[in-house]
């Protein structure tokens, strides 16, 4: 009768310890599956950022090429209007840029892409400056241009001879610099948030 009562306690004690496992094993799986899901969820909401940021990055790089374009018709302008028309294309391109720049600065995160964003934000205004000053200049040029009708006195040589010289020096010294490093700084925005959403891919 003993011997039964030991047995059936060892058997007891051995349906309990496999039950206590059998629920581990289940508790393990629910677990292992949030961890999971969670992790997939967070690869994929990296995915959508890193996507949407080399689009707000490759946005930016267009709307600094506007710019390019207005200055180029500012240098180009042979009349008041021609140059009052690419002024005011200037203006437009601008605020378009600084608000595409500015969406740019909010979106990312990592230290070396927010560094990026921010100094591509400071060009802008830097580039917006000195084609500025760039068609005060070829008012004074136009300007005198006008005057001369004809003939031109020496001191209209002089004088036109000085303004082409400032207008080299702020496209020698500032737009072309500007231009150049943010067209380098969108190229390596967007080369970085791809190559991070191609890791997210991967990783996914």
């Amino acid at each position: 009768m003993f011997g039964k009562m030991g047995l059936n306690l060892r058997i007891g004690s051995k349906l309990g310890v496999t039950s206590g496992i059998g629920v581990l094993l289940v508790a393990a799986i629910i677990i292992s599956q949030m961890l999971g899901n969670g992790q997939i969820r967070e690869v994929s909401a990296n995915l959508s950022r890193n996507n949407a940021n080399a689009l707000t990055s490759a946005n930016s790089e267009s709307t600094v090429l506007g710019i390019e374009l207005a200055t180029s018709n500012i240098r180009l302008a042979a009349t008041p209007d021609e140059l009052k028309k690419a002024s005011d294309d200037l203006v437009t391109r601008h605020d378009l840029a600084v608000k595409v720049a500015d969406a740019v600065v909010q979106r990312v995160k990592l230290p070396a892409q927010q560094q990026r964003a921010q100094r591509n934000r400071a060009l802008i205004d830097q580039l917006f400056d000195a084609t500025k000053e760039l068609a005060v200049v070829k008012t004074e040029v136009i300007a005198l241009q006008s005057r001369s009708g004809a003939g031109a006195t020496a001191d209209m040589v002089g004088a036109m001879a000085a303004l082409d010289a400032r207008s080299a020096k702020i496209i020698r010294e500032r737009t072309l610099p500007a231009i150049q490093e943010l067209e380098t700084l969108a190229r390596q925005m967007v080369d970085f948030a791809n190559a991070n959403g191609e890791k997210a891919t991967a990783a996914m």
